[in-house]
């Protein structure tokens, strides 16, 4: 008789990045995904279509790029993986361009599943038996996938505070300041913690540098400068 299939859940595994990713969207959808996939292959099986969704959007927000609400989920990945430089097209050697071209084509297939075999659509009278062991396969396909798409996009990213940041970089972050500012029509930082124009700035010095600062950091950074009377005014509408 076979062992049960079991949801490797050591602290070892890597896909305990997801866990932790700072997304609820994606924490919720990797938690759903595990829960559901004994007890609700169905569910199990919209749940990790959703981390793959959740990941993609995650990466594209946090980077700025924009996709459109209606994407499909090969859009997204697509688009995901390009702007990670892993797109089959993207790579020099021929074994890569095959293994991330096999990537490709399951994500197109997470997809085609849960459109067939998840519980996101209601169905006729058809019956369709759906084994434990394929919502598995399912779940952990998604989990290695997203924790590759996050771990890719994190080594990327060099996280600094404004403290941190050479006399250069301080002023790229002006200049991302002044940009934004004038197209918001904005002239007080003061006015910025946690709203999207704060959020639009960090995005676009990221883009720019790879750098990442926190939104805390970067209000802080630019009301000092102000307070100092070293922050330049934006050129504003009369």
């Amino acid at each position: 008789m076979n062992e049960p299939y079991e949801i490797a859940n050591d602290e070892d595994n890597p896909k305990e990045a997801l866990a932790l990713i700072d997304s609820i969207q994606i924490r919720n959808a990797w938690e759903k995904a595990l829960s559901r996939s004994k007890l609700d292959p169905e569910g199990a099986i919209t749940s990790a279509r959703t981390l793959i969704e959740s990941t993609c959007k995650h990466i594209l927000d946090f980077r700025g790029i924009e996709y459109q609400i209606t994407s499909d989920l090969p859009a997204l990945y697509s688009k995901t993986a390009h702007c990670l430089e892993l797109a089959p097209s993207q790579q020099s050697e021929q074994i890569f361009r095959q293994i991330l071209g096999s990537c490709q084509s399951m994500v197109e297939g997470l997809g085609a599943l849960r459109n067939r075999l998840g519980d996101a659509h209601g169905r006729g009278q058809e019956k369709v038996l759906l084994d434990t062991k394929h919502a598995i396969l399912a779940v952990e396909l998604a989990g290695a996938m997203a924790t590759y798409l996050i771990k890719t996009h994190e080594a990327e990213i060099k996280r600094k505070t404004w403290q941190e940041l050479t006399e250069p970089e301080r002023q790229k972050l002006i200049d991302v300041w002044l940009e934004i500012a004038t197209e918001e029509n904005l002239s007080d930082p003061g006015r910025l913690p946690y709203t999207e124009p704060l959020v639009t700035i960090q995005r676009k010095f990221f883009s720019l540098t790879s750098i990442f600062v926190p939104e805390g950091e970067i209000f802080h950074f630019l009301v000092n400068k102000r307070k100092a009377k070293k922050l330049p005014r934006p050129n504003q509408e009369k």
